[in-house]
This record gives structure tokens, C-alpha cells and sequence, in this order.
């Protein structure tokens, strides 16, 4: 409860920063000039009328007398307008030098690219070459050449440039020539706020989702494609079918729908006959894979579970079928994997592999990087990383033999580096080997699949262990390393451990081994699986999120070192 109490609130500090800068305004923009393009309605209408209430001097044009007449007689007398048509380079100069006498030095602090049209939106191959020429022509051509005719005056001013594109310019829904002018609308804006940034003007894209205005008057846009349709050869209406337009409108949602259904169907399929099927997994002492052993000799499988200890294995041989068997492995000794890999070939007899489970592994020492000796991270690498590949390399013939699996287990650390020491990297290298070999080996008929869980209660993250480590590695830091760190970071730091181990860790590892399962038996296993809900709903999302978010939202997780909070205290703040 506490740690979703501490979310909360680091989701509500950051959201209070964002309002925060983000309500922060310019001081004085009374008499301030604002051009604004497409004012006849919608938005550039609003726009103008919102702008003029507030003190700017608006300048507005549009493309009709009666439309700025209406604006004029629903503002104030300081708003201006004035004839445009963003099309005609000729009303394009005279307007931009008018604009230009009326700003005189002060120059153009806003210029408002609106205007534009939507044209007809049809599939492609029901258009010709004009029907895609007027959106561009206004939409885009006439944007651009808007401003670089007021470019000038708005760099004089270091002002701002809003152009509106609309979230047609990110994703290509519909045919016509409304999508390709938005999309080339992103791209001018973004390469013009780059060269503008040196002389101080802003540059801003705004992308609106649909709204009633002119341009989405659905009953136009259904005439103009009717009109289109009546004009269509009757070879293309025949090909298309009769009624395809009324069609059109509900496809977008049934293929929406089509689509998720036939995910989960794909999803739920299994391979057939898999019993006898041979199935090597590592780590099976305790945890994930003493578990998933069991589970698979129960279905039938012929597992081959490699445990480190004797002990292990005799606990598993017990609990288990005859089936079953077990191998002694060491993953950072290469003669072991050589005994291992020998035994699975025996023990296969010719058929191949069908699944190789890289289980095995090992979290610590975790603890600040400069705590570490070059011996901590080998420890982990040798096991996590180094081991996994030598043993896959060794088993992979017979894998593509049996046209089988690759599981992998790696981490939600994989994707997201939280502590020092050799466990993330390792995992983040479990990762990459994963993907290349899936890459490599998908013309063989080998499947690989990456299990990334959370945090679950197993021999891994054993608090005793880990806390003893951390002691270890304390005790042997230099004066001026414990020094920087202070006194009381310690049991601060082993503090945050406990209450991270406690609060985030799982004790239903099932979770894992559905997805390890999964992997195994399905027709299509998934590329990657997350496992537990705090892999889900927060590690994953915060390994997509900006890294400077990520790293404010895990400086909350453990405590600051001395000389950090000495360094903060030093900090001028401009209140």
C-alpha cells in the first residue's frame, strides 16, 4: 500500500512540475501582433476573437468579404483584416508587405498557420492528379510560402509559429491529398523549428483529432465521395463492389476488432503431440525452473532439469516422475556444460531438442558501482550472460534438429538499468543475444522467446543474501568512498532494499512459469512476455518513458549520498 502511495505521489510531483513550467507566461504581450491565416470559421475564427480579447493585434485573414465582415462585427475595432488566398503567390506579397507596414519595427510576434481545406478522401486509385493538387497547394505550399514571407518579422520579433496539422499528419488513415500535406506540414515545422532555435523563435505543431467544423461536415464528405464513386470506370466499381461506400464506414472498427480477435485465437493455439517432447532446463535447484520442471514432467514432457547441487537434484528426482532426469551444471565451468550437453545427446537419442530453458543465474553482489571490484561483475556475467551463451551455442544443433525453443530468462532490469553491479548488464545482454539469435535462427525453424519478470520471492533476491553481500562489499570501501557516501547511507540504502523486497516481490512465481509454459507449447510464441504486475504496469512503461523521467522516478526508490545532498544544499534557487 505504501509503495502505490509513493507512486501517486512521484506521479503528482511530476505531473505539479509539468502545470508548473508549463503555466508559466510572457509578461506584457499587450499590443503584441498576431497574423493568424483561415479566419472565415473554425479554429482560426475562434483563434482571432480569443487573441482579441485579450489585448493582442490581431490580424486576420480571410479567404471571403462575408467572412471578415462577420469576424469584424464580433470584435474589437483594433482587429484587422484582410483578403487571403494562401494559394495565389501574388495576394501572398501584397498581403506580407501590408502586414509588414502595419508592425512596422516592432515586427510579427505570432503568425497562425490555419488555413487549409480537407479535399476529397477516397481510396487512391479513385483519384486523379487534381484531387490530391488542392489540399497540397493550400495546405502545405501555401503554409510554407506564408512563411517565408513573414519569416522576416517574426524573426525581428523573436516570435512564435503555430502551424496546425492534425493527427492525419502522423498516421495515414484515408486516400486523397489531405494526409500528405498534413504529413509534409510535420516535417517543414520540425526542420523549421531547428533552424529558427538560434534566433530565438519558437515553433510549435499543433495536431487536433477530429472536430465539427467546416472541413469535417460529414454529409460533404460523403457527397464529394459519392460524386467520386458515380465518375468511377465501371471496371474499378466492379472490383470494389456495389455498396462499398457504406462499407467503408464501419471497416475501419470491424477490422479493429477482426484483428484482436484473430490475435487471441493465434495466441491460444498449441503445437500437437507434444508429449515425449525433450525439454533441458537450467537452474532447477529452486524457483522458476525447479517449478517448471515439475510442471512439464506432469504434461508429459522428457525433462532434462540441470541443477548445481546434489542436493537439488535429489529433491527434485524426488517429487518427480522417472521420466525425469537430472544433470549436475556449472555454468561458469566449461568442462560441466561439456558433461551436460553429452548427457542431453544421449539422452535425446537422435530426436533433437525440442526446448532449451536458460534459467539459471544469479542477482548478486548489488550495490553502487563504485563499491565494485572487477571479480563482482565476472561473478554475474559468467553465470547470466557468458554461461547462457556457451550453453545455447552447444545445444543449438540440436535445436534446429528438432525444429525446437529458446526460452530465456531475463529481467524487467534488462530493459531498465536500477542497480550497479553486474545484474543489469547482464540481463541487458541476455536481451540483445536473445534478439539476434531469434533473427538468426527463425530460417531454421527455431523459436526464441525472452521472459522478462519482475520481482518474485525466490533464492535470487533473498534478502539475507543480498543484505550480506552489501555488508561485504561496504566494509571493504576506501575511507574516502564511505566518506562521500556518508555514514548513514548504509542502513539507509539496505532500508530501501528491504522495503523494495517486501512491498514489490511476489511469492506467486506460477506467474512466470504460465509465461515460461507459454513459450514452450504455443503454435506462436511471443517475442517477449512480462511477468508480475509491477513488470507490467510500471517497470515496463518506465523503461519506454524519457530518461529523464525514468531517472527522477528511481532516484525516489534509494537514498542520496552525502556529498549529493551537500552538492543540492550549495544550489542557488531563483525564487
Amino acid at each position: 500500500m505504501f509503495f502505490h502511495i509513493l507512486i501517486f505521489l512521484a506521479i503528482f510531483y511530476l505531473w505539479w512540475r509539468w502545470r508548473a513550467q508549463d503555466g508559466q507566461k510572457i509578461r506584457d504581450l499587450t499590443d503584441k501582433y498576431i497574423f493568424i491565416t483561415g479566419c472565415d470559421s473554425g479554429f482560426g475564427n475562434l483563434a482571432a476573437r480569443t487573441f482579441d480579447k485579450k489585448g493582442f493585434r490581431v490580424l486576420a485573414s480571410c479567404l471571403t468579404e462575408a467572412g471578415a465582415v462577420e469576424l469584424k462585427a464580433a470584435t474589437s475595432e483594433q482587429l484587422q483584416t484582410v483578403l487571403l488566398d494562401v494559394t495565389d503567390p501574388d495576394n501572398v506579397r501584397k498581403v506580407a508587405e501590408w502586414i509588414k507596414a502595419e508592425v512596422g519595427s516592432a515586427g510579427l510576434w505570432g503568425l497562425v498557420n490555419n488555413a487549409g481545406i480537407m479535399g476529397p478522401s477516397a481510396p487512391t486509385d479513385w483519384l486523379n492528379i487534381e484531387h490530391f493538387r488542392a489540399p497540397i497547394e493550400t495546405n502545405l505550399i501555401g503554409l510554407i510560402n506564408v512563411t517565408l514571407h513573414l519569416l522576416p518579422l517574426v524573426k525581428k520579433a523573436r516570435g512564435r509559429l503555430v502551424n496546425i496539422s492534425s493527427t492525419g499528419g502522423r498516421l495515414a488513415v484515408w486516400g486523397g491529398g489531405y494526409v500528405p500535406s498534413k504529413f509534409g506540414v510535420e516535417g517543414f515545422n520540425d526542420s523549421l523549428r531547428r533552424d529558427m532555435k538560434a534566433f530565438g523563435v519558437k515553433v510549435s505543431c499543433i495536431e487536433p483529432g477530429l472536430f465539427k467544423t467546416g472541413l469535417s461536415n460529414r454529409k460533404k464528405v460523403i457527397e464529394e465521395r459519392e460524386a467520386i464513386w458515380n465518375q468511377l470506370p465501371p471496371a474499378i466499381r466492379k472490383q470494389y463492389g456495389e455498396g462499398y461506400i457504406q462499407k467503408a464506414q464501419i471497416g475501419i472498427l470491424a477490422s479493429i476488432l477482426l484483428l484482436i480477435i484473430c490475435w487471441l485465437i493465434r495466441d491460444s493455439l498449441k503445437v500437437k503431440d507434444l508429449n515425449g517432447k525433450h525439454v533441458f532446463i537450467t537452474g532447477c535447484d529452486s524457483g522458476f525452473g525447479n517449478l517448471l520442471a515439475k510442471q512439464l514432467d506432469r504434461r508429459g514432457f522428457h525433462v532434462i532439469a540441470a541443477c548445481l547441487t546434489e542436493n537439488g537434484s535429489r529433491e527434485l528426482l524426488a517429487c518427480t516422475s522417472i521420466s525425469l532426469k537430472t544433470v549436475i551444471l556449472n555454468l561458469t565451468d566449461s568442462s560441466s556444460i561439456d558433461n551436460a550437453v553429452e548427457f542431453v545427446k544421449q539422452e535425446t537419442d537422435g530426436e533433437g531438442l525440442f526446448g532449451l530453458v536458460n534459467n539459471a543465474g544469479r542477482a548478486t553482489p548489488m550495490a553502487p558501482t563504485d563499491w565494485m571490484q572487477i571479480d563482482d561483475f565476472h561473478t554475474i556475467t559468467d553465470v547470466n550472460l557468458m554461461g547462457l551463451i556457451e550453453i545455447t551455442l552447444k545445444l543449438l544443433p540440436l535445436l534446429k534438429k528438432a525444429k525446437g525453443r529458446v526460452v530465456n530468462i531475463a529481467s524487467v532490469l534488462g530493459r531498465l538499468a536500477f542497480l550497479g553491479g553486474g545484474y543489469c548488464l547482464s540481463k541487458w545482454g541476455v536481451e540483445a543475444f536473445s534478439d539476434i539469435l531469434r533473427r538468426d535462427m527463425q530460417h531454421f525453424g527455431v523459436k526464441v522467446s525472452i521472459i522478462e519478470p519482475g520481482c518474485f520471492k525466490t533464492a535470487v533476491t533473498n534478502s539475507e543474501v543480498i543484505e550480506r553481500d552489501l555488508l561485504r562489499l561496504w566494509n571493504q570501501l576506501t575511507p574516502e568512498v564511505r566518506e562521500s557516501y556518508g555514514d548513514k547511507y548504509f542502513v539507509e540504502y539496505v532500508r530501501a532494499q528491504r522495503f523494495s523486497m517486501k512491498r514489490l516481490c511476489d511469492s506467486d512465481i506460477s506467474k512466470v512459469i504460465k509465461c515460461m509454459e507459454h513459450a514452450l507449447i504455443a503454435k506462436y510464441p511471443r517475442t517477449r512476455y512480462g511477468s508480475g504486475w509491477d513488470a507490467k504496469f510500471f517497470w515496463l512503461p518506465l523503461s519506454y518513458a524519457p530518461t529523464l523521467l525514468s531517472d527522477m522516478m528511481l532516484r525516489m526508490l534509494l537514498p542520496a549520498p552525502t556529498v549529493s545532498r551537500k552538492s543540492a544544499s550549495c544550489v542557488p534557487l531563483d525564487v
